[in-house]
């Protein structure tokens, strides 16, 4: 397409979108309502004005089907009277029209508030006379009477003499309302960076990071921030975007029809992406997702991804398909969608992609008149030239993007800086030397790096990239330091072939520029005939650094479709013949936005190349129907892709209902040829059910499944080895009773085969029983079980490219009541298979004060290892993070777990009052259970069985329990009360440096005693096992025990002032296998806090003298477990907050915490904190 052509096209594009908003600017009456909305509640919308309840219309935009009679008006409310209506159109795009008055019926008026003049006048005095003035009520607050906000403003600072001036500062706002005019306005805005994203295990996604502001008027609609780009309704331009800038939109009756508008322009988040898993037999995740460009960690953008399964789209949450980590890109499969080596599962998502700065610009604009529609879309979307965010590209670097055209796959640049260039501070130093290695008998010099102590010389950093095994020079290695480690590996001295599959590089990746425009019409000719032509012109630039290979950047495709039916017959339920024609073309230099079609299309026609040519696809589709009750069709379909492939479908399709039988059949036949081979794919398939008299709500069926796929030589008949054929058999019971009972088993068998010297011969045979369903036994019990397994058998040819394998998930849940409540029980099950990762960790320097570890050279080396940081409660202390790094190494698991909890309460139960059933109701349990456990794959007698906690086991790749079990006395009572507990955290994970365990166990008795209404003591005595275990640092494995015996005394003065003061006692000590440490712990502590009413003021203040002696070594993990932040000696802390209430809407706190440690001196640290809300 020439450059006039483009210009010619962007001009009536631009005169289109001057057109719909001149339209807009004649908009008549201003008292007629027309909104597009997609509702989401049981209230459709809320006006300012009184709404005519006779005028309302609603209508369903696709079909054009009315659905007023599903609405009603209560109030300025539109809301649903029909909650079926509701559950069949939530989330889809409906039209809503109505009048309203230019007043509210329902705003109370009045001419003299005598709430106002009250407070003027004392109960003696006699009212005689009142100063009116009508329009002071206007003129106080007029803007902002009806607006709801809330927020708060705070800065601060925190200062030490063991740390540095920080400087901290928060801003939230929340606000709805009125502004005046009609302007409504929702906004939520903030200053704080919110890295985390939303959780995705639920269907819906709670964004609670989302900062917008939103203005309404009438017909318009502008948010300002944090928005999403959704495509408008068309055939080739679909896009889904998550970016931040200015959005509008605007829905209304203009002239004689209806106009929309949408135009938003913002700088884009994400980049699209899509990927095809390839899966495992039994593996339910987690699969690690990557993008399209290659790159290994990514972050998904939530809730842009779109999964699907065999060409069925997958539903998130728990309850649902699957799960999904955004921030680490991982998706898990849930029980009820069983993962096999047949599934093809086939997933698009955006990623973030910080490379430059990207700007996108969309718009929208559909015009209907009577019964055509207009329509017009245009999409832009480019990289800066300027290199932004994480990029850093040289002038060689882009010299070498300008020289490249599109052809820049296998670009990279060199990451090696030298250590002053890096900003980074804990990056690994590494420095240069010369390798010398004999190739072929030749010798060779290598300039490679080799990770070195922080005392060197001349030292660098490097970032490295992932290419694949055999691709790269270096591989990982497993030191222990704080941080990711590549190592040197020579090539094969033989053939010089890479051993490695790192390289000290980084992609370079161009700016790219993607822009498309549609514009459309469609046309109902009759109530069953319509057609429609929409034309799409396309613009990408794979490479804007660069003026080569342009002539292939615009592309043209275009779409026709007729659409008829007629109807047969008088009766209330008619015959209807339809057919439908489709022609759709793509000119082989264009490209899309995002995959417009089915999911599994290039599967569906036996095409696989990306050679580009012009492209015809042809639909022709002839059926007849009777309601629900029959149909039948059949479809032609061809597809044409220049002098390289054709192919033609034959698709039949039938359905009968009759009586309580129901029967479908399904063929479709493809038959492909192009300059590679020739093809043909039969897929037949027949299901077949019917309903049982004998039981309420059952079904009884039976479903065939076959997939024939043969390829040829484009000159033979000899057959390939991509040809497949799978013949699957089905049989399912189910019930619904609608009163509570609802079941299905079903059995499935499933053969496979792959070619063998020229045939088909079978390679697998699996077995699938599965059985699903819940029982709401009482209003107090309720029962809930999906479990399937599934055996793979393999035969003789099969076993050279399978495995045999047995492969079980499963969840089963109880929850009830028993004995009128007294005892209250839940219980959930799972079990299934999948992958583990290994578990990395990075340590990162933070500001003190703003982390949770902080760090102790154990060894004395000056480098940091990972076995060297600590949790400290010391705030001038906590100077480092800890960062969980996505890793790519996973271990096979079968994964079982359970989740209990049994409370028992006897006060609910009906007992007769004596003595006993009186000391009875005075004890009270609770107790929580939550164990899971992985095991290596070959591991197959502990994958159903949770019960084992073993944790020192070679199979056992993670493990976790925590449970915590409390037996209460007297609990609630205001004069005394005693608990015993028991609590038990162990967890075991596979990392990247070995097997690590940690537990913690404690049992404790506490027991309080009110011996007045101001006077209180506690008592309480703790036992405690705490025990680190690590396969890669054997020298810091710890055992402590630990006894503390604490007693604390506390009176309340008044309702202003009270106080405490508590000792405590412990001792701990380290078995003698790991050193045998040992601690004697003295703690002497008071607490005062001090009210004042009138100015909301709190002043506490709290000091603490703690006397240590201790035994052994003092460098080691155990020793500063123990001692959790003392010194030896005598250590005193002091802690000191002031929060004072200065106005109605400002508060100020003081902050003040100092502490000498055993020798050292004296440790200071401040801060204040203003906070304004409003």
């Amino acid at each position: 397409m020439t450059k006039q052509a483009v210009l010619k096209i962007g001009l009536i594009t631009l005169l289109l979108l001057l057109l719909s908003l001149r339209l807009v600017g004649q908009t008549g009456n201003e008292l007629n309502r027309s909104i597009v909305l997609i509702p989401e509640s049981d209230t459709l919308f809320t006006d300012s004005l009184t709404i005519i309840a006779e005028t309302l219309q609603l209508t369903y935009i696709p079909s054009g089907e009315s659905l007023s009679h599903c609405v009603k008006v209560n109030n300025k409310h539109i809301i649903w009277n029909n909650q079926d209506c509701l559950a069949e159109y939530h989330g889809r795009e409906l039209a809503l029209t109505y009048r309203v008055l230019h007043f509210d019926l329902y705003t109370p008026y009045r001419i003299l508030d005598t709430a106002v003049m009250q407070p003027l006048i004392s109960e003696e005095e006699v009212y005689i006379g009142f100063d009116f003035s009508p329009f002071e009520g206007e003129l106080e607050n007029r803007d902002i009477r009806n607006l709801n906000y809330s927020g708060t403003f705070s800065r601060g600072l925190s200062f030490g003499n063991a740390q540095s001036l920080v400087l901290n500062s928060a801003f939230n706002l929340q606000m709805n309302g009125t502004l005046g005019d009609d302007i409504d306005i929702t906004a939520v805005i903030s200053d704080e960076n919110i890295p985390i994203q939303p959780d995705g295990s639920t269907r819906q996604i709670q964004e609670f990071d989302r900062i917008f502001i939103e203005l309404s008027k009438d017909k318009h609609l502008l948010t300002a921030g944090d928005i999403e780009l959704r495509n408008a309704p068309g055939h080739f331009m679909h896009y889904h975007r998550k970016t931040k800038g200015l959005n509008y939109k605007y829905a209304g009756f203009a002239g004689d029809g209806f106009l929309e508008t949408e135009v938003g322009a913002s700088i884009s988040q994400g980049k699209f992406s899509r990927q095809q898993l390839a899966t495992t037999e039994g593996n339910q995740g987690p699969y690690r997702l990557s993008s399209s460009e290659g790159e290994r960690f990514i972050i998904i953008l939530a809730g842009t991804e779109s999964v699907f399964l065999d060409g069925r789209r997958l539903t998130r949450g728990l309850e649902d398909d699957y799960i999904i980590d955004y921030n680490s890109a991982e998706i898990t499969f849930t029980h009820n969608t069983m993962i096999t080596k047949d599934s093809r599962i086939i997933i698009e998502f955006e990623f973030i992609d910080q490379s430059y700065s990207r700007t996108t610009v969309a718009a929208n604009s559909s015009y209907t008149l009577e019964n055509t529609e207009f329509y017009f879309q245009f999409f832009n979307e480019q990289d800066s030239r300027s290199p932004g965010g994480l990029l850093d590209l040289s002038r060689e670097d882009i010299a070498v993007l300008e020289a490249a055209g599109d052809q820049t796959d296998q670009l990279f640049t060199e990451t090696i800086k030298s250590l002053d260039d890096d900003t980074d501070n804990g990056a690994i130093r590494y420095r240069q030397i010369d390798f010398p290695w004999q190739i072929e008998g030749r010798d060779t010099v290598f300039r490679i790096l080799e990770v070195s102590s922080n005392s060197d010389l001349n030292l660098v950093t490097a970032r490295f990239t992932d290419l694949g095994q055999g691709n790269g020079n270096y591989i990982r290695k497993t030191d222990g330091r704080n941080g990711r480690v590549y190592e040197f590996v020579p090539p094969d001295s033989i053939n010089g072939k890479m051993n490695g599959r790192f390289e000290p590089v980084r992609r370079l990746t161009p700016p790219q520029k993607q822009q498309m425009t549609s514009i459309g019409i469609n046309h109902k000719f009759t109530e069953n005939t319509s057609a429609g032509v929409e034309l799409n012109i396309s613009n990408f630039d794979n490479n804007r650094f660069s003026i080569l290979d342009n002539e292939d950047n615009a592309g043209l495709a275009g779409r026709v479709f007729l659409n008829t039916s007629k109807d047969f017959g008088q009766d209330s339920l008619p015959w209807q013949v339809f057919h439908n024609l489709n022609y759709e073309f793509i000119n082989r230099t264009h490209n899309i936005l995002n995959p417009y079609r089915e999911a599994e299309f290039e599967r569906d026609w036996n095409y696989f190349r990306e050679d580009r040519h012009d492209e015809h696809l042809l639909h022709a589709t002839l059926g007849v129907s009777k309601g629900d009750q029959f149909s039948s069709s059949y479809q032609f379909s061809g597809l044409f892709r220049g002098p390289e492939y054709s192919g033609t479908r034959n698709l039949a399709e039938l359905y009968w209902q009759f009586e309580k039988m129901e029967f479908a059949l399904r063929g479709n036949w493809l038959k492909t040829e192009n300059i590679f081979n020739k093809t043909t794919f039969f897929r037949p398939e027949i299901s077949l059910s019917r309903e049982l008299e004998f039981m309420t709500g059952g079904k009884i069926g039976y479903v065939f499944q076959e997939e024939e796929n043969r390829f040829f030589e484009a000159d033979s008949d000899s057959l390939l080895n991509a040809s497949f054929r799978f013949v699957s058999h089905k049989m399912f019971l189910e019930q619904n009773t609608g009163t509570g009972l609802g079941w299905r088993a079903s059995y499935t068998l499933r053969s496979d085969e792959l070619p063998n010297e020229g045939e088909l011969e079978k390679t697998s045979e699996a077995q699938n029983l599965r059985l699903s369903g819940t029982y709401q036994i009482t209003e107090s019990h309720f029962m809930q079980l999906t479990a399937e397994t599934r055996n793979l058998d393999v035969t003789t040819f099969g076993a050279e490219q399978l495995q045999a394998r047995r492969t079980y998930i499963g969840r089963a849940e109880y929850r009830g009541d028993f004995l009128n409540g007294a005892i209250n029980f839940g219980n959930v099950y799972e079990t299934s298979s999948g992958q583990e990762p290994k578990v990395e960790f990075e340590y990162r320097e933070v500001p003190p004060g703003e982390g949770q570890y902080t760090w102790i050279d154990l060894n004395g080396d000056g480098i940091q290892q990972i076995n060297e940081f600590f949790l400290t409660p010391n705030p001038e202390e906590r100077n480092f993070i800890r960062l969980p790094i996505v890793t790519d190494e996973f271990v096979s698991v079968n994964s079982v777990s359970i989740n209990q909890n049994l409370n028992f309460d006897p006060r609910r139960l009906d007992l007769r009052n004596t003595a006993a059933t009186a000391f009875l109701k005075k004890i009270a349990t609770n107790s929580t259970l939550r164990i899971q456990r992985r095991t290596q794959i070959e591991e197959r007698s502990a994958e159903l069985n949770p019960w084992k906690f073993k944790t020192r086991d070679s199979s056992l790749v993670a493990f976790n329990l925590a449970s915590r079990h409390t037996l209460f006395f007297n609990r609630g009572n205001p004069t005394y009360d005693i608990q015993f507990s028991i609590q038990n955290n162990t967890v075991t994970n596979e990392q990247i440096t070995g097997n690590e365990t940690r537990a913690n166990r404690e049992q404790t008795i506490r027991g309080r005693w009110n011996i007045e209404r101001q006077l209180a003591t506690i008592f309480q005595i703790k036992f405690s096992q705490n025990e680190g275990i690590s396969e890669a640092f054997q020298n810091n494995n710890f055992s402590l025990n630990g006894s503390e015996y604490r007693a604390e005394i506390s009176y309340i003065f008044s309702q202003s002032f009270s106080g405490k003061f508590w000792y405590s006692f412990e001792n701990k000590s380290n078995s003698e296998e790991f050193g045998n440490e040992t601690g004697r712990f003295h703690e002497l502590s008071t607490e005062w806090s001090f009210r004042e009413q009138q100015t909301s003021s709190i002043f506490q203040l709290r000091l603490s003298f703690n006397s240590v002696s201790t035994e052994g070594a003092l460098n080691t993990p155990a020793a500063i477990l123990m001692l959790n932040g003392l010194s030896p000696g005598n250590n005193l802390r002091i802690t000191a907050n002031l929060e004072r209430r200065l106005t109605d809407n400002l508060r100020l706190s003081l902050q003040y915490t100092g502490r000498k440690p055993g020798t050292s001196q004296f440790v200071h640290t401040g801060g204040v904190t203003a906070t304004a809300a409003f």
